[in-house]
């Protein structure tokens, strides 16, 4: 009875060991593989999200700086009269001249444009063309007077640029003679 007994503990040892290893080939090594190839793949998935968060806070920060530059861009555009209001712009840099003391030797603004320009904006076709008027200025006053103007130029509802600043000592120690051209920007219409 002892043998039988052996012998049935050494069959089912047998039947334990080829379960176990049948178990461990069938389903714990293929499971083991598979696990491993679905944690590679979260990976891959996770840099993928990251890369994806990355990008929408780049297209989050574009939007915000594309939306500035619309908002500047439209203020820009306030700031650039129509043809009808060229004149009042021209007669604000005279009144400037005056508002700080600087007295006007020459004042020139012409009604040509020397340049015709374009850009795109908010009115019925969806363009705005912008044209460049000159205006010769001829000054004579302190060097912190005519730095003030400028200031003041720029705070002005118009859209100027000032170029050609030529600076001149004159016979009195405290002035200067001033020439510059005030470009003024020009919503094309009828002057």
């Amino acid at each position: 009875m002892k043998k039988v007994q052996q012998q049935k503990i050494i069959i089912l040892s047998v039947i334990v060991i080829a379960l176990f290893l049948s178990w461990l080939f069938v389903v714990s090594i293929p499971l083991s593989a598979q696990y491993t190839q679905i944690t590679s793949q979260l990976d891959r998935l996770e840099k993928s999200n990251e890369g994806i968060r990355s990008l929408q806070n780049k297209l989050s920060s574009l939007r915000d700086r594309n939306n500035k530059s619309a908002a500047h861009y439209q203020d820009l555009l306030k700031k650039i009269p129509n043809r009808d209001q060229y004149f009042a712009a021209t007669e604000s840099i005279r009144m400037l001249t005056a508002e700080h003391n600087l007295k006007l030797e020459q004042f020139s603004p012409s009604t040509i444009p020397i340049e015709l320009g374009g850009g795109s904006g908010d009115n019925s076709t969806g363009e705005v063309i912008i044209d460049k008027y000159p205006t010769d200025v001829g000054l004579t006053g302190g060097y912190l007077n005519f730095g003030h103007f400028l200031d003041d130029l720029e705070k002005l509802p118009y859209l100027f640029a000032v170029e050609n600043i030529m600076l001149e000592p004159t016979k009195s120690q405290d002035s200067l003679s001033i020439s510059i051209i005030i470009y003024t920007y020009i919503q094309r219409g009828e002057l």
